[in-house]
């Protein structure tokens, strides 16, 4: 991180669950921040995973990790991260307690999602939300 040059002064913040909105959102989004050379901070909750981010790219990739409560899975992410040369790891640290968002209250979404029968009926009365979701 600290040895490198970057040609602005911006990262791709990370994001989760981008296939939510459009399946293959995470590499599109990394393909063009890498064809400007600005780092792709990729989430831990991403809907790609490191190695297949690492194959897909080619540029500055950051890994954003939560500390999660399974230390062994927490080691193995690092090291996949590592191993794929992420270059820089940015640690997150608010999981552990949810914050109160009023959005995501009013719309069911916890940490860790809870499927609900809303959910279920959501997903029903829109197939195409819920097959891009599957296929992402």
């Amino acid at each position: 991180l600290w040895s490198r040059t970057y040609p602005t002064p911006l990262v791709i913040s990370p994001m989760g669950s981008c296939a939510l909105v459009r399946p293959g959102a995470d590499i599109a989004i990394a393909s063009a921040a890498m064809a400007r050379g600005i780092p792709y901070t990729l989430s831990t909750m991403a809907t790609t995973g490191i190695e297949r981010m690492a194959r897909a790219v080619q540029g500055p990739l950051w890994f954003q990790f939560y500390v999660l409560k399974d230390f062994d899975f927490n080691r193995r992410l690092v090291r996949q991260a590592e191993e794929f040369g992420y270059s820089a790891l940015v640690v997150t640290v608010d999981l552990q307690t949810g914050g109160k968002r009023e959005k995501d209250l009013r719309n069911g979404i916890s940490i860790p999602l809870r499927p609900s029968l809303r959910h279920v009926i959501e997903g029903i009365a829109h197939p195409g939300w819920s097959f891009r979701l599957l296929r992402g």
